[in-house]
């Protein structure tokens, strides 16, 4: 039945096209009907396509969410870890992708303890040994108690110094490259910026303090004066960026 129609439209449409008499009114209606139909029935497959299509973007589309429900997991997680380590909730050490070792104040321990008289550190250029007050060394922390390894020979990894010089107080952090202690995070994060002899300073002034930190290739300082006066923090700054 279907062969026998679609010969019937095949027939009519090539007398048409070869200059023939125009067919019955009924005749066209019925081609007309037939055409439709053909129509109809290829509607479904052009759909199907098109759902395929629809199908292959809501697939892409559940992939990217599912990506970014992952990223956004990881970042909590490691968000919270390093809230945990800064809290004291775990101490320790966390070592990144990117080769910094980000450590809590418990994941430190001290290996030396030196007052008044004690030699000024290399990566301290600006300060002389008459103008140390007390200076310490910290590695890392190698377990939850360590007692005996105390006493062994470690990298040192941060530096706390207490000097002063030009008549003002100061204490200095002095972190190792990759080194990075969660306490002292604000430093980086100080608001004013300026350069001086080509190293550059971020400074932020609160109560009696003023917040200096900055940067070598080696080592990342973290400096806090006990002075407001802009002419002391000028002095002090000064006299750091030429002794690097």
């Amino acid at each position: 039945m279907k062969d026998r129609k679609e010969g019937e439209l095949e027939r009519i449409f090539r007398s048409c096209a070869d200059g023939g008499a125009k067919p019955d009114r009924r005749v066209t209606q019925q081609a007309k009907s037939e055409l439709r139909g053909r129509a109809k029935r290829a509607v479904p497959v052009a759909a199907g396509a098109d759902g395929s299509a629809v199908a292959a973007k809501r697939a892409e589309r559940r992939t990217i969410v599912i990506l970014a429900a992952a990223a956004c997991l990881l970042i909590l997680a490691v968000s919270l870890f390093l809230w945990a380590l800064h809290s004291g909730a775990r101490p320790g050490a966390l070592l990144f992708a990117d080769g910094a070792t980000y450590v809590s104040d418990e994941g430190l321990r001290q290996c030396t303890h030196e007052d008044e008289g004690a030699e000024s550190p290399a990566c301290l250029p600006w300060v002389s040994s008459e103008e140390i007050v007390c200076a310490r060394e910290f590695a890392l922390r190698t377990g939850a108690h360590v007692q005996a390894a105390d006493t062994e020979e470690a990298d040192t990894v941060l530096y706390r110094v207490e000097y002063r010089a030009d008549d003002v107080s100061a204490t200095v952090y002095i972190e190792a490259e990759n080194i990075y202690l969660l306490s002292l995070g604000r430093y980086k994060r100080l608001p004013q910026e300026q350069s001086r002899g080509g190293v550059a300073f971020r400074t932020h002034t609160e109560n009696a303090y003023t917040f200096v930190y900055f940067e070598t290739q080696q080592y990342k300082y973290n400096l806090r004066l006990e002075t407001t006066r802009e002419e002391d923090v000028d002095r002090a700054l000064a006299r750091i960026a030429e002794s690097l």
